[in-house]
């Protein structure tokens, strides 16, 4: 499906489908010129659609409308043009004048999904422990939504994602809601989703929303711990019930996209609080399996979770729900760091043998004989599982097994 040339009425984000089927808004739109620099314009539904009327606008003697942006034009003439017998009737229409157009209240105005219904979409995708795969689902809703730009610089919502190769996959599964043309570097809204990380250009406006695995540089608003989570099938009917599901998910994001979401002073000084808090955290954990955006972090991911509710307001409730988000995939990233293992050697583990590996050191540390009948107490994998797990850190050289004791060992 192609974002600029979408026809069926489902697909259609709330603004769109107003401004095209309603009467009142026949000449309201986002202006687009047919030429730089010239007087002829068109306005579209949204930024993100082809013009789906036959007029073109003249701005005459009138100023001319900036581009990019939402107007409501007062016409004062009407031509009709064809340029042949087979050729729609084209209408060029000439303005007096022009005003500004606020899309917010018909962004805000959509209630064809739930929030519950989204959330569902972002999480079937994983099996694991419900609490926490609503947390990854709700990282993917923060990221897909993104953020408006919070100073002149850039907007946007970035994520480092901590993960296997299989669970990688199925994090950016879900991620199909988001337009191929928004992975685009020219595109205002910008997502970048990858193994490998890149650099970007300290470009003003915009937003740029990356998703990586395993950053090693660059700076994160969140992290998206993926540990203890598996796939869910991945036959043809589930599949392509994604896909559907999918296709009405985007004009949703459409919509959101176009909110501007703002904060009372009130919030702001709340969110400065906040900001305080994640610093604090941040920094007392010493060694982290990433590197945190401080700052901008929380307002960000505030106005990402605003939009995703379709509000344009910032309410404090969303910076206490991020907040918390950011604080639980925080301290699972941190467990990474308190092991003597690097995190590239962490990944060489499978799952049981891993979070065995990450149980023990928080407990007891390397270089310490820990009884076996103990350790094994202390998981939740059966007897056969929990010595497969055993096997496996001592062929990869990460334990010693002596008669009744394993002894996790310090890498260097």
């Amino acid at each position: 499906m192609s974002l600029y040339n979408r026809e069926t009425g489902a697909l259609l984000s709330e603004v769109e489908r107003e401004l095209i089927f309603s009467d009142r808004y026949a000449d309201t739109g986002y202006v687009s010129y047919l030429k730089k620099g010239g007087s002829y314009f068109e306005l579209r539904p949204s930024p993100f659609l082809e013009n789906k009327k036959t007029s073109i606008y003249c701005s005459g003697d009138a100023a001319p409308p900036p581009e990019k942006i939402f107007i409501s034009a007062d016409v004062i003439a009407e031509d009709k043009i064809s340029s042949s017998s087979d050729s729609p009737v084209r209408s060029i229409k000439t303005i007096g004048g022009w005003k500004p157009f606020d899309p917010t209240p018909l962004a805000e105005k959509r209630k064809i999904m739930d929030h519950e219904e989204i959330l569902y979409y972002f999480s079937e995708i994983f099996r694991g422990e419900e609490e926490l795969v609503n947390e990854i689902a709700t990282c993917s809703i923060l990221y897909s939504f993104s953020s408006p730009k919070q100073s002149d610089l850039y907007g946007g919502v970035s994520t480092a994602v901590l993960g296997r190769k299989y669970q990688w996959e199925n994090f950016k599964f879900p991620l199909r809601v988001i337009p191929a043309e928004m992975k685009r570097m020219d595109s205002y809204y910008y997502y970048y989703i990858s193994e490998r990380e890149k650099k970007i250009s300290r470009v003003k406006g915009g937003e740029r929303s990356f998703a990586i695995l395993k950053p090693e540089k660059s700076v994160s608003d969140l992290p998206v711990v993926l540990d203890e989570t598996e796939g869910a099938d991945f036959r043809k009917d589930y599949r392509e019930r994604l896909n559907e599901s999918a296709e009405i998910i985007t004009p949703y994001i459409l919509d959101s996209l176009l909110l501007k979401p703002k904060s009372t002073k009130k919030v702001q000084k709340e969110i400065a609080e906040l900001v305080y808090e994640l610093s604090e955290d941040y920094k007392k954990a010493g060694r982290v399996a990433y590197r945190q955006n401080l700052g901008d972090a929380l307002p960000r991911l505030s106005s990402a979770y605003a939009r995703f509710r379709h509000n344009s307001k910032v309410i404090g409730d969303d910076a206490k729900t991020v907040f918390g988000l950011w604080l639980d995939m925080h301290h699972r990233a941190t467990k990474y760091y308190r092991t003597p293992l690097k995190i590239a050697e962490i990944y060489e583990l499978s799952g049981d043998a891993r979070k065995l590996y990450i149980d023990l050191n928080e407990i007891y540390g390397a270089d310490y004989n820990i009884p076996i009948e103990e350790t094994f107490e202390l998981t939740t994998l059966n007897y056969e599982d929990f010595m497969l797990s055993v096997d496996t850190l001592c062929q990869k050289g990460f334990c010693i097994r002596g008669r009744d004791f394993i002894r996790l060992v310090e890498q260097y």
